[in-house]
């Protein structure tokens, strides 16, 4: 087992792939090693996971240019409860810490508006079948 899997079991992560954004200071090695195992990150899927009405949140989150609303009744880490998700997938060209900035302006407007926010989640998606159909509506702007 390599060295950074053993870093990984110590900060308590399970996943390689999303465990690196909490951890900046293992990002290089975590990605040499996704690279090593055959993997090859091709998105970031960013989730801003809130409660509260979903009438109310919807039209906020419909305002965030690129970003989608969900709902979902009993969410499978969250538990029982309707949750309301923000979400929207970067290519892996732009560097975490870019996507990271992104989420947390997103999710700190939502606050603003009075947003209940009780989750910031970014995953690095290494595979997904569906790959090919998936629209990067994330785009950083080039000013």
């Amino acid at each position: 087992m390599s060295d950074i899997v053993e870093r990984l079991k110590a900060y308590k992560c399970d996943r390689l792939s999303s465990c690196w954004f909490h951890h900046p200071e293992i990002a290089d090695e975590a990605a040499k090693e996704i690279e090593r195992l055959g993997g090859n990150i091709r998105y970031y899927e960013c989730h801003i996971t809130m409660v509260g009405d979903p009438a109310i949140i919807k039209p906020l989150v419909d305002k965030v240019h690129g970003w989608k609303f969900s709902a979902i009744d009993g969410d499978i880490d969250l538990g029982d409860g309707v949750k309301c998700y923000a979400t929207i997938q970067y290519n892996f060209r732009y560097s975490p810490e870019a996507i990271i900035l992104i989420l947390d302006t997103v999710a700190d407007a939502l606050e603003a508006e009075g947003v209940n926010v009780i989750r910031r989640k970014i995953e690095a998606v290494i595979h997904d079948d569906r790959s090919s159909k998936t629209t990067f509506r994330g785009q950083l702007d080039a000013k």
